[in-house]
């Protein structure tokens, strides 16, 4: 007989199979925390998808109540980032998991 592991912890329910990435998503919803660890994870999922020259020429990168502030080293840079603002904004969403950023500001 096999027996199915289910526990709760405070807001937090735990089941037998569930992946890591379930149950911190899962943790983060439940303490609502999920923003704030979208702003913390803003730049290294910048990285990811820009690739490491685009991560080079960023200056800084801030996620801050749905407005995402990048600084960039290059007017080139910065004209083709603003080109592409909508998709950036989709891109990195999907990246952070849910609809936090809402505009972006390349200077």
């Amino acid at each position: 007989m096999q027996r199915h592991f289910h526990k709760k912890i405070g807001k937090v329910e735990y089941h037998q199979g569930a992946s890591l990435g379930a149950v911190i998503k899962e943790f983060l919803e439940a303490y609502g925390l999920n923003k704030s660890f979208a702003e913390a994870q803003v730049a290294t999922c910048w990285e990811k998808l820009m690739g490491t020259s685009v991560a080079r020429n960023t200056r800084k990168i801030s996620l801050n109540e749905g407005l995402l502030q990048i600084s960039v080293d290059s007017a080139a840079l910065r004209y083709e980032l603003k080109l592409a603002e909508s998709q950036l904004c989709d891109k990195l969403n999907e990246a952070l998991g849910g609809d936090y950023i809402k505009q972006i500001k390349v200077y």
